[in-house]
């Protein structure tokens, strides 16, 4: 478990905030990346405190990342 919680950790400080691609191509390869750590978790049926800390890290990315995909969207409609 604490492989995945490193690949998490390099997701969010080394990927997330590239700026060579979108956000949105960002988000799919992120979010694709964080699907794999969830089910390897739920595959070797860990309930740790490292596995809850990694799913609401995972949480929290993809709350802040449907404001922030929003945000881009709908910024020249006025909302």
């Amino acid at each position: 478990p604490h492989i995945l919680k490193e690949t998490m950790d390099y997701l969010i400080n080394e990927c997330v905030d590239e700026k060579r691609f979108t956000k949105a191509i960002v988000n799919n390869f992120c979010s694709d990346r964080m699907r794999s750590i969830r089910t390897d978790f739920t595959c070797q049926d860990c309930k740790t405190p490292l596995c809850v800390s990694v799913f609401e890290s995972i949480a929290r990315y993809h709350i802040l990342m449907m404001h922030e995909l929003y945000d881009q969207v709908h910024q020249n409609e006025g909302y």
